[in-house]
């Protein structure tokens, strides 16, 4: 119980609260998650220990496993029933968003196939969409928009995931969103000021757009 304590501690913020509401197969499990022990994992949960506990900020194991990079976890989570629209308090980060941000492809399509809300936006309004094309993550982009994610839908600040992969010098990105037919006008605006872009994003915007 005490190497359980020690590992899912960095899941709590600080906050050890939340430790005191689990029972010890609960514990069990988030430690397995965390440290990537599929077979307890599956061994838990095979023996009906439900995956839809929370702790501190509301991470869920299944919000953790995707925060890891843990796709199998992620996997047999997903087959014994996780809420897959979970999202944490603090930032409202979906496991999508997490897969996402990360880009674990295979992870990411594996949760839009249970089900996932492909246009889940978290407390600064970013979407899936935008924080893949934000760090570049051009094959979960593209994964994401074949699940009909919103290409337009920008954030709290009005930034769309165009400007978002414009503004980071993702070539790759910006011409995947161009083709699929994403809006230009906010790439057009980083033009005139040129806020520290990438020549290379410039020239292929200044040619598609051309009349």
């Amino acid at each position: 119980i005490m190497t359980a304590f020690l590992i899912i501690g960095a899941n709590y913020n600080g906050d050890i609260a939340g430790l005191n509401s689990l029972d010890d197969d609960s514990m069990r499990l988030d430690a397995a998650v965390v440290k990537e022990d599929i077979d307890t994992v599956t061994d838990l949960l095979t023996r009906g220990v439900s995956p839809n506990f929370t702790v501190s900020g509301g991470w869920t194991p299944l919000i953790s496993a995707a925060h890891y990079g843990h796709t199998a976890i992620v996997h047999a989570l997903l087959q014994h029933g996780s809420e897959v629209n979970a999202e944490t308090t603090k930032g409202k980060q979906s496991s999508l968003w997490k897969a996402a941000c990360h880009g674990h492809y295979d992870m990411l399509v594996d949760l839009l196939q249970h089900g996932a809300a492909v246009n889940h936006q978290s407390w600064t309004g970013t979407t899936p969409l935008y924080i893949s094309c934000q760090e570049g993550h051009k094959s979960c982009a593209a994964a994401l928009l074949d699940g009909r994610a919103d290409i337009n839908l920008a954030n709290n600040d009005g930034r769309t995931p165009l400007a978002a992969a414009s503004r980071r010098g993702h070539t790759d990105v910006v011409a995947l969103l161009a083709q699929r037919g994403a809006r230009l006008d906010q790439v057009r605006l980083l033009l005139g000021c040129n806020c520290g872009l990438d020549w290379s994003i410039i020239f292929y915007v200044l040619l598609i757009t051309r009349e």
